[in-house]
């Protein structure tokens, strides 16, 4: 669905970073979800992980400027990455730009050098590349085919709490408890 690049801005960089975006996308601001999925200005705090580039970026538009370290689950996979310096998964996310529906993220943290340490890298973190995938997407081909077999599909999300990430098919039926 997208492909992110988002950097790490310390709260004493905020005001020149939102300058910098403005002189690149006009009105331009850090950004975090309100308790109803509106945009408002971010709060203030240490750090921010704000989009910064999106591709295809017509349609992804609206991420400009969001803070993924204000999402507690976005953020809880950001300081994984950095934690074990590799590749993280974010849990299943409501995808905003793709009308709500579910998906994913898959975070490589981008330093400057070769941090060996958590305290070096948390210091020398660049940014993050974000790959933004959504289920439906992920899986059309074969729910074309399930289609034609009448065949149903299920994701549940259990890890903290039984969520419906994705279901397609009328002849699902659920399981008994």
């Amino acid at each position: 669905v997208a492909l992110e690049w988002i950097p790490r801005v310390l709260d004493g960089q905020r005001d020149r970073f939102e300058q910098l975006g403005r002189a690149l996308y006009g009105d331009f601001e850090l950004t975090q979800f309100d308790s109803k999925l509106g945009l408002e200005r971010a709060d203030r705090r240490d750090v921010y992980f704000p989009v910064f580039f999106a591709e295809p970026s017509a349609s992804n538009v609206s991420a400009i400027g969001v803070d993924l370290g204000s999402d507690p689950i976005k953020l809880e996979a950001i300081e994984r990455t950095i934690l074990h310096n590799h590749t993280e998964v974010a849990s299943p996310i409501k995808l905003e730009q793709r009308h709500q529906e579910y998906g994913f993220l898959i975070m490589l943290p981008v330093y400057e050098g070769m941090p060996v340490s958590r305290e070096s890298r948390t210091e020398k973190l660049q940014g993050l590349v974000v790959g933004v995938f959504s289920f439906e997407s992920l899986f059309s081909s074969v729910l074309n085919k399930m289609r034609q077999e009448q065949v149903s599909l299920h994701l549940l999300d259990n890890l903290s709490q039984p969520i419906e990430i994705y279901r397609e098919g009328t002849n699902y039926v659920a399981p008994l408890s």
